[in-house]
């Protein structure tokens, strides 16, 4: 996708999931609440889990409830931020950009792990 075209013009929905559809099958995909992002470009259930590394969903970085009707919490990645890299991002606004980069520090930082604890935790 040539995003200047996109900035400019735009350009329709469907290309553009096609396109992205395409550069994701059967890649690694990085990020934080992955679901989102894929709800939006309707490919949710084209990604197979296997393939995602979601520091949203990991089992390493979830928060356990007290209560088991409560299951798990998604921690926020702000806090994942700081406690795992000693950083801080979103302070004064969002930057889908930053929090790119800050999910993929962490990937890098915890990529040793094995595909089961990346996998969603059993609710």
């Amino acid at each position: 996708i040539n995003m200047k075209s996109v900035i400019q013009k735009g350009i329709p929905f469907g290309r553009a999931q096609s396109e992205v559809d395409q550069i994701l099958h059967r890649n690694l995909v990085v990020g934080h609440d992955l679901d989102q992002d894929l709800k939006a470009l309707d490919l949710h259930n084209e990604i197979s889990q296997e393939y995602r590394r979601d520091t949203a969903c990991a089992r390493m970085f979830v928060l356990w409830q007290t209560a088991p009707s409560k299951g798990w919490q998604k921690p926020k990645l702000a806090n994942l931020a700081r406690e795992h890299l000693n950083i801080n991002i979103q302070e004064n606004f969002h930057n889908a950009a930053e929090d790119a980069i800050t999910a993929m520090k962490l990937y890098k930082k915890f990529k040793v792990c094995s595909a089961s604890d990346w996998a969603k935790p059993i609710k």
